[in-house]
């Protein structure tokens, strides 16, 4: 068996049968669906089109993931019982890419289960009319995007800054907010969120790890 599957399985084992797993799973949702009933009867128009709540909806979406993946996922106190990088690597012949990866790939699918819980709202809210058919499309493809990027920087996060962890997450997550709230004035037609400063956090997420598993910098700065 691989390496970085023996990580990924007992990752994403660990992490789903825990009860802190569930319980945050039944906060977003309980939040979104707060969300939602909240806002259905605002900002109705012709057409039986509701925007105000397909835009509350969106950003309330994208900001909760980011929240948990970033934040919850990688908490040492609310799961104590999985192992870090570094302990990883202690307990045996275990390369630092095969660690790194199945624990990536492990959190990639844990941000998917978060964000399956919530498609139900979502469907909720297209046939509300609060988004679009390729509006409600985009929102789940930048939340999984959003939920990857997050939690994958939690991981680098925590092993690099472990005492000032929950201080940096809070300040990366409160520029998050701001750059999120600053771009929504350029929305996309489809979608109430600015498409290119979610794919460009992504994207900077995705040059990190990468410089994380190869030589990235020295292939630029000899």
């Amino acid at each position: 068996m691989k390496d970085w599957y023996t990580v990924f399985r007992s990752d994403l084992k660990a992490y789903l049968r825990a009860n802190s797993f569930l319980l945050l799973s039944l906060l977003v949702v309980s939040f979104l669906g707060m969300i939602t009933v909240a806002f259905w009867p605002a900002g109705i128009i012709v057409q039986f089109r509701r925007p105000l709540l397909g835009t509350v909806f969106a950003h309330a979406l994208l900001a909760t993931t980011v929240a948990v993946n970033l934040l919850a996922l990688n908490s040492e106190e609310r799961f104590p019982g999985i192992p870090s990088l570094r302990a990883w690597l202690r307990t045996g012949n275990l390369s630092f890419q095969a660690v790194l990866a199945g624990k990536l790939l492990s959190r990639t699918l844990q941000g998917f289960f978060l964000l399956a819980a919530t498609m139900p709202l979502g469907v909720i809210v297209f046939l509300a009319g609060g988004l679009s058919r390729p509006g409600l499309f985009l929102l789940y493809l930048l939340a999984f995007l959003a939920a990857s990027a997050a939690g994958w920087l939690g991981i680098y996060l925590v092993e690099n800054f472990a005492h000032r962890f929950r201080r940096i997450c809070l300040f990366l997550f409160s520029l998050y907010l701001l750059g999120m709230g600053l771009t929504s004035f350029f929305p996309h037609p489809a979608l109430p969120v600015n498409l290119y400063y979610q794919l460009g956090l992504f994207a900077l997420v995705v040059l990190l790890i990468l410089a994380m598993l190869t030589n990235l910098r020295g292939w630029f700065f000899r």
